[in-house]
């Protein structure tokens, strides 16, 4: 397989590196970078955060800093070929085909607004659910990190994927708002449908906290099988075999956690078996 059969995603540019003018793979940083989406015969240029996750690449989908000229239709792909952390920009519709290439069940999903890495967090999916989907119903969603003392509610960010709100007659257009017709907090991007009140301002995001917080970015990872690390397996293995002849760990989610939902696990130990310490003069010795 070649490299550039590789680079779908930032993701796989992060895992696997990024061409230099000698046909080299060096470490990628964050910038603008051409991915081969599935199923797509040209590539993509995209936006890729490289940096503030050690061990993974981050693809940018969605990019709010207004509710001018946003709608249901244009909510999948806008300002497609200049993508940027500071402008309206969107390839939404190419999300569900960037996230074939994962071989886990899962897939997350990051939201983060006013600067990177407040107020929102990251999630996890299961990978069948669309990040084009019509309706509010995929609420089978865990919050794995969480940026802001904030909490889920009505007048806040909601516990379900972000969905496409199709009523033209209603402002939300991409939200977590489980009835964006009564309360649309938790709206990513919006549309000013016209109105002097709503333009130039972002859609509402957390009541009290940050209520227009001036940008709101939507990123995507999807998992490898085995991009998965339990947060404290060291010590659990310590404490059950550190000072034994022999032990038996159980590798299983009861035990561990379970940091990637729906992703296949295995333990791995390399140890080193030491004798007991002796002091000077001790029998054997001499």
């Amino acid at each position: 397989m070649s490299f550039t059969e590789l680079v779908k995603s930032c993701n796989d540019i992060k895992l696997y590196g990024q061409m230099n003018t000698k046909g080299e793979a060096t470490i990628a940083k964050d910038g603008f970078f051409m991915i081969n989406v599935y199923g797509n015969v040209t590539y993509t240029p995209v936006y890729c955060d490289m940096e503030s996750d050690p061990k993974a690449g981050w693809t940018l989908l969605v990019t709010s800093r207004s509710m001018a000229g946003w709608n249901k239709d244009n909510i999948l792909s806008h300002n497609e070929g200049t993508p940027t952390l500071n402008a309206d920009y969107s390839i939404l519709g190419k999300a569900d085909q960037i996230k074939m290439g994962t071989s886990a069940n899962v897939v997350q999903y990051r939201l983060e607004a006013g600067s990177p890495g407040h107020w929102g967090g990251v999630w996890e999916a299961p990978v069948d659910y669309s990040f084009t989907h019509n309706m509010n119903d995929q609420t089978n969603v865990t919050l794995v990190a969480k940026f802001g003392d904030w909490d889920y509610g009505p007048r806040s960010i909601g516990q379900r994927m972000p969905w496409i709100v199709e009523d033209p007659t209603l402002p939300a257009v991409l939200t977590t708002a489980e009835r964006p017709d009564q309360d649309w907090y938790g709206t990513i991007v919006g549309s000013d449908l016209g109105l002097p009140a709503f333009q130039g301002t972002n859609a509402p995001w957390i009541q009290n906290l940050t209520e227009a917080p001036g940008a709101i970015w939507y990123w995507m990872r999807e998992l490898a099988a085995t991009d998965c690390e339990a947060a404290g397996s060291l010590q659990i293995v310590k404490s059950a075999c550190d000072g034994l002849t022999s032990c038996t760990v159980q590798a299983d989610n009861g035990l561990f956690g379970d940091p990637c939902r729906g992703v296949r696990k295995y333990l791995e130990i390399t140890y080193n078996c030491v004798g007991p310490a002796r002091s000077p003069g001790s029998p054997g010795e001499g």
